[in-house]
């Protein structure tokens, strides 16, 4: 019922338990007719020891995903959200499910785009979060305070900030006064958000691949990383050659 939510499809769906819960929520869904999309043993094991979800979940009946999660980051990354506090202060819906506080479904909009990827999808991304600021902010004065605090306790203010900022400067985003300015490094930012010619075909390879890498050394250590990278390059050889 959100205007971020209007004309938008669902590609998979997001669920937030707390880490206690993974073994039977994992067992409900497999006894409801959910099957591993990545029926794969390294990947299992990957999920399971460095992210922070579950291995991806295909209804076989209903061809949809989910992806189960325990916190919104890898346990590797540099930001480390508070996955209680997530839990402790969503909003139920009356059916027996919650979603989160509007502060934080802002956060955790502002860490998928800046923190957790490449941008590659990240003007439309920029766009959810241009629309919850604009619902928010019109309907409680005191949401942007809230969010600041929010954005502190997930270790993720410097992201929000510089989220905003650039739905600010990309989309005229009526924000207040103390939020506006910016960083020479949001011009970055904003390279990598508009690298798509008026086609819609990407641009600025370089850029595009500075990104790529920034996205991996933000979510696991080098050591982690060029171990798994290696892991995944020799499974994709392999197959090849037989």
């Amino acid at each position: 019922g959100l205007a971020a939510g209007q004309g938008r499809m669902i590609g998979d769906l997001d669920l937030l338990v707390p880490r206690a819960a993974l073994a039977d929520v994992e067992r409900a869904l497999l006894a409801a007719g959910w099957e591993w999309a990545k029926p794969d043993a390294y990947d299992d094991v990957y999920y399971r020891r460095w992210m922070h979800e579950l291995p991806p979940l295909l209804h076989r009946d209903r061809d949809r995903l989910i992806d189960v999660h325990h916190t919104i980051l890898p346990p590797t990354a540099r930001i480390t959200p508070d996955a209680e506090a997530l839990l402790e202060g969503a909003r139920p819906l009356g059916n027996g499910l919650s979603i989160p506080a509007p502060e934080d479904m802002v956060v955790h909009a502002a860490i998928h785009l800046l923190a957790d990827g490449d941008l590659a999808g990240g003007l439309r991304n920029l766009w959810d979060i241009d629309r919850l600021l604009f619902e928010f902010g019109e309907e409680d004065g005191a949401f942007w305070s809230r969010l600041r605090a929010r954005g502190a306790l997930h270790q993720a203010g410097g992201v929000v900030a510089r989220a905003v900022r650039l739905s600010h400067a990309l989309f005229a985003t009526a924000v207040p006064d103390d939020w506006r300015g910016g960083r020479a490094s949001d011009a970055w930012f904003r390279r990598r958000l508009l690298a798509r010619d008026e086609w819609g075909r990407e641009t600025r390879a370089a850029t595009r691949a500075a990104f790529y890498v920034r996205s991996h050394w933000m979510r696991m250590p080098p050591p982690l990383l060029a171990r798994h990278l290696a892991i995944k390059a020799w499974k994709r050889v392999v197959p090849a050659r037989s």
